[in-house]
C-alpha cells in the first residue's frame, strides 16, 4: 500500500466518495484512496497543529504515522 501524507482536504474541499473526471477517490474518513494512482492520502486533520518536527518524529518506525511519508512534488502535482 502506497501511503502519502499531504493536506488532501485543502486540495479537494467537499470531495465525496467519487471525485469524478480526473480520479476516483474513496474516502475512509482519516485518509483517502486515489484508485487511479493507487496512492493513499492522509487527511490534513491528522496533523493539524503539529510542528514539522513533530510530524517527522511520528513518521518514524513505531510512530503514530509509521508507514506514511510526504508526497513528492510530482505526486502532489499529479
Amino acid at each position: 500500500m502506497k501511503k502519502i501524507f499531504v493536506a488532501l482536504s485543502l486540495l479537494l474541499p467537499g470531495a465525496s466518495a467519487q471525485a469524478g473526471h480526473y480520479s476516483d477517490l474513496v474516502d475512509y474518513g482519516w485518509y483517502t484512496h486515489d484508485t487511479i494512482s493507487g496512492l493513499y492520502w492522509l487527511d490534513v486533520t491528522e496533523t493539524r497543529d503539529m510542528a514539522v518536527t513533530e510530524v517527522v518524529a511520528e513518521l518514524q518506525p513505531g510512530g503514530r504515522l509509521d508507514g506514511w511519508r510526504y508526497a513528492t512534488h510530482l505526486e502532489f502535482e499529479d
